[in-house]
């Protein structure tokens, strides 16, 4: 049987998963995959169906981002019963009763809005403060707030930069932002699905 797959929206949360997976010394662990995005999402799915069967892995996790709305994210993810013909959960991060197992993370966790750049961001918010006031609270969401001033933050440091927060992460610069809260959140996560290799 395959190792725990771990299925995210796009390359970009590929690449910083995957990346947090070798810096933890969880290789072999987790196989991690994109769905293309989260709005051929349930396409997605198919595809990785195809290409590497749910059933004959002993578990599966999906990462998404909570966008516009965590509830939305969560009811989109339980797509994933279309794909797998497995048995979903009732609510994120708790785990379905069938083998293999199927859990849905929606981050960020407990909020209603946002996506995985909002954990990168929330450190160094006091940085941030002058840039957000230049628009009106109501013309950027949470999620598209967090996507928009990362891609600011990032295009403005020198050197040779990505634009995507997976490859950034990776520089020295970033780094130690893994360690904090809440980009902890991902490691949380990993760590759930790394228990149930032990168990």
């Amino acid at each position: 049987m395959k190792e725990h797959l771990l299925l995210v929206e796009g390359k970009d949360e590929k690449v910083l998963l995957t990346y947090l997976i070798a810096s933890r010394e969880l290789q072999g662990i987790v196989e991690v995959d994109n769905a293309d995005g989260n709005k051929s999402f349930p396409d997605g799915l198919r595809r990785v169906e195809k290409q590497s069967s749910f059933q004959s892995h002993r578990s599966i996790t999906v990462v998404r981002d909570a966008e516009d709305s965590a509830t939305a994210a969560f009811e989109s993810a339980l797509g994933v019963h279309e794909a797998t013909k497995l048995p979903v959960p009732d609510l994120p991060n708790e785990r379905s009763a069938s083998p293999p197992p199927v859990q849905i993370c929606i981050i960020p966790e407990n909020r209603p809005q946002g996506c995985v750049e909002n954990l990168f961001l929330e450190p160094l918010h006091a940085c941030l403060d002058a840039l957000r006031n230049c628009w009106a609270p109501n013309q950027l969401n949470p999620a598209r707030w967090a996507k928009t001033h990362t891609a600011i933050i990032l295009r403005a440091i020198p050197g040779d930069y990505a634009s995507e927060l997976g490859h950034a992460i990776q520089k020295a610069e970033f780094n130690n932002l893994l360690d904090m809260e809440p980009l902890l959140e991902l490691t949380r996560i990993l760590h759930r699905i790394q228990a149930e290799s032990n168990a």
